[in-house]
């Protein structure tokens, strides 16, 4: 039996599909995660993801089966890229595109993506030596990611920074908050949780679609790396206000200029009142049930 207490805890809390990736990882047996698909070259292991292996012409992908269900966020991932050799590649990247499953020569996704994309590239194909580096690129789909400058005009301005994240000896840990008009990315290469500010900007030029999905994905060249996943975490950032406006129920619709209401029938005369407020009180008792039986529901499950 439910308390009185609990059941009011579950009313009131927001559910929203998991978006989470944790250890220990369960495939399932189309080879999917339960939230997440798996394609290419991607191998599912107890303790991690890995995308690609240190083996060349290699693509591999995880994609969240459903939508981001928050206007704000911050996503927190930890991974490892890892080679035996001093040059790796070629990176991977953090997607939040409009489609998804969409194999391409960016990284393993579509080349005229729309959304954001937070890259992973280890590869220097522009000699610049600013690599291993952090950027964050976007496109409405008319701008692609031009491998031999790095990014080109797909970089966001002042969104890179240079940090060596091969080879650590405990998974990297990576935060990215879209919040308040920013957008922030943060690292944490010794994994004690100590952030060190990659790059604050506008996200005035980020290309947002209304409906995007969270992916990874990984590409391999000549030189290779392992890019492994170990976990990823969704964090809503939206203001209490903003959320409430969104659960609050749609107005009913105006009545059109000129339109009367006709008494229904059998609604005049004495105990017309007492009829209406007995119709009234049935209709929340049917409503407060059926979210009571959905609330039930949702206890069992989780």
């Amino acid at each position: 039996m439910i308390s009185p207490g609990l059941l009011l805890l579950l009313l009131a809390a927001p559910f929203a599909a998991s978006l989470s990736l944790q250890s220990p990882f369960k495939q399932m047996s189309d080879g999917s995660l339960e939230e997440w698909s798996v394609a290419g070259s991607t191998v599912v292991t107890d303790n991690y993801l890995r995308l690609t292996p240190a083996e060349a012409g290699h693509e591999g992908s995880i994609w969240s089966k459903s939508a981001m269900p928050f206007s704000e966020w911050e996503i927190e991932i930890q991974f490892k890229v890892t080679g035996a050799r001093y040059l790796g590649g070629d990176g991977f990247v953090l997607w939040l595109t409009e489609e998804r499953e969409k194999f391409g020569a960016t990284f393993g996704n579509q080349e005229d993506f729309k959304g954001l994309g937070i890259v992973f590239d280890t590869y220097d194909n522009d000699g610049r030596r600013d690599n291993p580096s952090i950027m964050a690129v976007s496109s409405d789909g008319t701008l692609r990611f031009d491998h031999d400058t790095d990014g080109g005009s797909s970089r966001l301005v002042n969104a890179m920074c240079k940090v060596n994240f091969r080879n650590p000896r405990t998974p990297v840990q990576v935060r990215v908050k879209y919040q308040k008009g920013d957008l922030t990315v943060a690292f944490d290469t010794r994994g004690q949780k100590s952030y060190q500010d990659c790059f604050r900007i506008s996200a005035d030029g980020v290309h947002l679609p209304s409906k995007y999905y969270v992916g990874m994905t990984a590409h391999t060249g000549q030189v290779a790396d392992n890019h492994d996943i170990y976990a990823l975490s969704v964090t809503d950032l939206t203001p209490e206000e903003d959320r409430r406006k969104s659960e609050a129920p749609s107005p009913a619709p105006a009545p059109e200029p000129g339109a009367t209401h006709a008494p229904k029938a059998g609604a005049e005369g004495p105990g017309a009142d007492e009829e209406e407020e007995e119709h009234r009180w049935k209709s929340d008792d049917d409503r407060h049930l059926l979210r009571y039986q959905e609330a039930v529901a949702k206890w069992s499950a989780a």
